[in-house]
């Protein structure tokens, strides 16, 4: 059995996770056949019941931050890095340059960003949404373990 180790370090700024995911509600269908074209009926044409649209709980991300599947999550052209301890994600998330390091004995150089470039671009980018705090501009560091 062995134990792998992954390093990571962000230059950038930790945002609480909920200034970059909001709380919204979506329809679901109150029968379990989830066909699209049920909404033009009123009974479920697979299982007779009449259709209802419920309300329910989900969370979505703020307009700013990119999604793709075919991609990372983005805050302008900043990786979103959501750090996570036993598979539950953390209360922030990292924005910033992030430097990663799979296997330690491999590495034999760092491209490492001029600090002062990423602080000005990510306040720039980070100041009209509000999201911008000084104080939290640091290097953070942390290391997985599997």
């Amino acid at each position: 059995m062995s134990i792998d180790t992954s390093y990571y370090t962000c230059i950038g700024i930790r945002i609480p996770w909920s200034e970059i995911e909001e709380q919204g509600h979506f329809k679901v269908q109150n029968c379990k056949h989830s066909n699209p074209d049920s909404c033009k009926f009123k009974f479920c044409p697979e299982c007779g019941a009449e259709v209802k649209w419920n309300e329910q709980a989900d969370y979505r991300y703020k307009s700013f931050v990119k999604d793709s599947i075919y991609d990372d999550l983005k805050i302008g052209n900043f990786v979103v890095y959501r750090d996570s301890h036993n598979y539950k994600p953390t209360e922030y998330a990292f924005l910033g340059s992030v430097i990663s390091m799979d296997n330690y004995d491999s590495i034999s150089s760092l491209d490492i960003p001029e600090i002062g470039k990423v602080r000005k671009e990510l306040e720039d980018l980070l100041t009209p949404l509000g999201l911008w705090n000084p104080v939290e501009f640091r290097i953070w560091s942390w290391i997985h373990f599997s």
